[in-house]
């Protein structure tokens, strides 16, 4: 049986520091059919100058099924360069990667042998946030990222979808791996500077329960650009937008997905989540306040 081509999406902007060592990580995966769609949202550096002379050293183009490498026609932010650089991909599975960060050897095979065992349609690694110099990095800004969630959300949730009521587990957009297929249900990415991985995420879960390999396959590379460390300010904003759309979304329908966190899945249990999460309120303001919505997908699941 022929492997499926993996496309993997690039969404570069200003880091002519890293991109190169983020290309060979790429190369250097050991899954066969990959296609590299890179596309530079109109850096003010030399991103794409640096891309394209990695890309035209002997055999490395070669090693992929596909290129494309080119400058957007205009900035578009992360969101829209993601969704254009997925418009162009062609094949079935989706990863993608910030342009400053690595992937590890093994990933891609591990993912899809992932997706392809468990019947998911997305899925994630363990991630390991790493310095300027590819080391592993052991500073302030490493110790608050929530690497350690997948992890508690096995023991102490009734799902890991649960866990993205409050957090993303996934930690960036580039360790998101999935079927091109849900990216079209799901509508792509949205116009969020800070939170759209975490939408997609959510949105997500209407259709697939996500599959956490335990495993550090992603490298998030920590430096004075991150855009954590910038927009920090507008989190609590999108974060709101985010969990407002899914529960907008959820409140009065059934899921594809049967382990979804939602009322009719989970009565009683997905409120309780709510509370404990401490998004209740942005729950009650979406569904309307309606109290009694989680006896009433009690009593439908019971008739």
């Amino acid at each position: 049986m022929n492997a499926p081509l993996i496309s993997v999406v690039v969404p570069a902007y200003g880091h002519q520091d890293f991109i190169a060592r983020c290309l060979a990580s790429i190369a250097e995966q050991d899954h066969g059919p990959v296609e590299l769609i890179l596309l530079d949202d109109c850096s003010k550096d030399d991103t794409l100058a640096v891309a394209q002379r990695f890309l035209d050293q002997d055999g490395v183009r070669s090693r992929f099924q596909r290129v494309v490498c080119e400058r957007n026609p205009r900035n578009l932010g992360a969101h829209d360069t993601i969704n254009r650089g997925i418009s162009m991909a062609q094949g079935q599975c989706i990863s993608l990667v910030n342009s400053d960060d690595l992937y590890y050897p093994g990933r891609l095979t591990s993912l899809l042998k992932a997706l392809q065992g468990s019947g998911a349609r997305l899925a994630f690694s363990a991630v390991q946030c790493i310095d300027l110099t590819d080391q592993v990095a052991f500073d302030e800004d490493a110790a608050a990222i929530p690497t350690t969630v997948p992890h508690r959300a096995r023991a102490n949730l009734p799902t890991l979808g649960f866990s993205f009521l409050r957090y993303q587990p996934s930690i960036s957009t580039g360790n998101l791996f999935f079927e091109r297929s849900l990216f079209d249900q799901v509508g792509g990415f949205i116009s969020l500077k800070y939170c759209h991985d975490w939408d997609f995420m959510l949105q997500s879960l209407r259709w697939t329960e996500p599959v956490f390999v335990d495993q550090v396959l992603y490298g998030y590379r920590l430096h004075g650009g991150n855009s954590f460390r910038e927009l920090s300010d507008r989190a609590a904003i999108e974060s709101e937008i985010v969990l407002t759309r899914y529960f907008k979304g959820i409140r009065a329908h059934k899921t594809q997905n049967r382990l979804a966190p939602a009322p009719y899945n989970w009565p009683h249990v997905f409120e309780t989540a709510t509370v404990l999460f401490e998004v209740d309120g942005i729950w009650r303001k979406a569904s309307g306040g309606d109290a009694a919505r989680s006896r009433v997908y009690d009593r439908k699941r019971a008739s």
